[in-house]
């Protein structure tokens, strides 16, 4: 089933930052970095389900509510043979569908936040940057499965599946990087012609040792945060 409450998701970003020049060639910026996820798809939810109360009456005869019987409405197979769902299904909304999912229902939201550290500096053969950032994210609907679309391996539709308003579902998404930190660098290597090494290579020796550079990027984060499910 698609849901009535199908749109086409959208995202705001917005940002601020502040930069400082410090001495020796070194630049300070403090920056805040947001955005806020609108119609999000939330997971796959069961518009079908057996009534808690239905389930215990069951129970409390012995019965099971999965138990298969034969459909009440007489529809048959493409062979000819008669329908059996689960007896617990007689009794829900839709008789006769065990399965009932409504799709592309657009009602997720999302809010992330985060504050981010940056050092520039430039030294005199070596330039590096530095960067810290700490954010949070908090949504309802991460837990569809693909933060890009909407997936039918989902791990648990949430409360909501069950009756509870959408705000209950609302958390820490389950991409969340709260802590990040990162660097990268650029050093031109001191070998060769005019350099503290070798500085008086011939010019065939140059060729091959000098005018050399390293570089590099690195990254430290903080986990994904524990996922606690329905089923």
């Amino acid at each position: 089933a698609v849901s009535p409450n199908a749109h086409v998701p959208y995202v705001q970003s917005f940002s601020l930052s502040l930069g400082y020049e410090l001495p020796k060639k070194t630049l300070l910026e403090l920056s805040y970095n947001g955005s806020k996820g609108t119609r999000l798809f939330m997971p796959p939810l069961n518009v079908n389900q057996v009534p808690f109360e239905l389930t215990e009456a069951y129970l409390a005869q012995g019965r099971n509510p999965l138990d298969n019987v034969n459909d009440p409405l007489g529809r048959r197979t493409p062979t000819g043979a008669l329908r059996v769902f689960s007896q617990g299904y007689i009794g829900t909304k839709y008789l006769g569908f065990e399965g009932l999912t409504a799709q592309f229902d657009s009602s997720g939201t999302s809010i992330r936040h985060a504050a981010t550290a940056s050092l520039r500096r430039q030294m005199r053969g070596l330039n590096y940057t530095v960067n810290y950032t700490f954010g949070k994210g908090l949504d309802v609907s991460s837990d569809s499965g693909d933060v890009r679309f909407v997936n039918l391996n989902v791990r648990s539709p949430g409360h909501v599946n069950f009756g509870a308003p959408r705000s209950v579902d609302r958390s820490v998404s389950t991409f969340d990087i709260k802590h990040a930190f990162s660097a990268t660098w650029v050093w031109d290597l001191p070998v060769g012609r005019g350099q503290k090494l070798l500085g008086g290579a011939p010019g065939w020796a140059n060729n091959i040792i000098g005018n050399w550079s390293f570089s590099g990027v690195g990254r430290i984060q903080g986990g994904l945060p524990m996922v606690v499910f329905l089923r």
